[in-house]
């Protein structure tokens, strides 16, 4: 009776909780600063009316944060070729407050389209003990520009595809799916990767990775994933794990084992995946649902 009392209060605040330990908060929930709602129904549609437009929530009782990992939010903002940024505030008991030093920026994608962005909480300054309001701040630009806020959740698993992966072999990135393809220059040990600001993410908070991905016919069935951070500075075979990925051009789903490896540790700053120990000239892969799985998750 209690559970379910529970997730009808969470309901009509606005938040619900789904498998996997995710917070999910609606778009009449967030207030507006220095912007005018046009529309708020699945999705916020807002004006700024200065060159600073903000949108707070606060939560009706702080939420622990050890329960969360990162945050999650769907954001389009103005078509410009001027570089915009979006920054998370987090005032939690630790932080006391909204400031400079409990937030972050992110770079934005500036085509006029809707985007997925994650912010890995777990590890930033001040992201711990219990938080009380998030903040966002989703562009600077210019004053009556437009802006459209969809889904934002707090994870307790970390959705990897829509951080800022790099690698000569990506084509595509959108949503929860990388895709890429080999050329004569790159299909030999080719791999993606990615850094994580701050000073990593603490790796006794993450069991396992998992993923899904298609690799085409021609293309070595052995990929290799590698990490690195304070303890191992730089990606090694120790701090490793080898995997089996049949190349036929099916998904096929992949987990890993992290916490069974003893040098996964510390703080981690570095995540590499090597999608095939041998690629081929022409063919391609596609990675989707790759997550960082929390210790405790389900």
């Amino acid at each position: 009776m209690k559970k379910w009392m529970f997730l009808l209060v969470l309901t009509l605040l606005g938040i619900s909780l789904t498998a996997g330990n995710e917070m999910k908060i609606k778009p009449s929930m967030w207030r507006t600063v220095n912007a005018k709602v046009t529309k708020c129904d699945k999705v916020l549609k807002a004006r700024a009316t200065t060159t600073d437009p903000a949108l707070e929530y606060t939560f009706a009782k702080p939420v622990d944060c050890a329960g969360f990992n990162a945050i999650v939010f769907d954001l389009k903002v103005p078509a410009t070729e001027k570089p915009l940024t979006a920054q998370i505030f987090w005032n939690t008991s630790e932080s006391k407050k909204i400031k400079e030093d409990a937030s972050y920026y992110i770079l934005l994608a500036t085509d006029g389209k809707n985007h997925r962005y994650t912010l890995i909480l777990a590890g930033m300054p001040f992201w711990n003990g219990t938080v009380k309001e998030i903040r966002i701040d989703p562009f600077n630009g210019k004053k009556d520009s437009s802006f459209v806020l969809g889904e934002v959740k707090l994870t307790q698993d970390v959705e990897l595809a829509a951080l800022p992966w790099v690698g000569s072999t990506i084509r595509k990135i959108e949503d929860d799916q990388i895709s890429g393809g080999f050329t004569e220059k790159d299909f030999h040990d080719p791999s993606i990767w990615f850094r994580i600001p701050g000073k990593g993410i603490p790796a006794k908070a993450f069991g396992s990775l998992e993923f899904e991905m298609a690799l085409d016919p021609g293309c070595t069935k052995v990929g290799q994933l590698f990490w690195a951070g304070d303890v191992i500075s730089k990606p090694s075979s120790e701090a490793s794990l080898y995997y089996d990925i049949p190349a036929d051009g099916e998904f096929h789903k992949i987990k890993l084992d992290l916490s069974a490896i003893p040098e996964w540790m510390g703080m981690i700053q570095l995540i590499r995946l090597d999608m095939t120990n041998e690629g081929a000239a022409g063919k391609s892969y596609t990675i989707k649902n790759i997550k960082l799985k929390a210790v405790n998750a389900d």
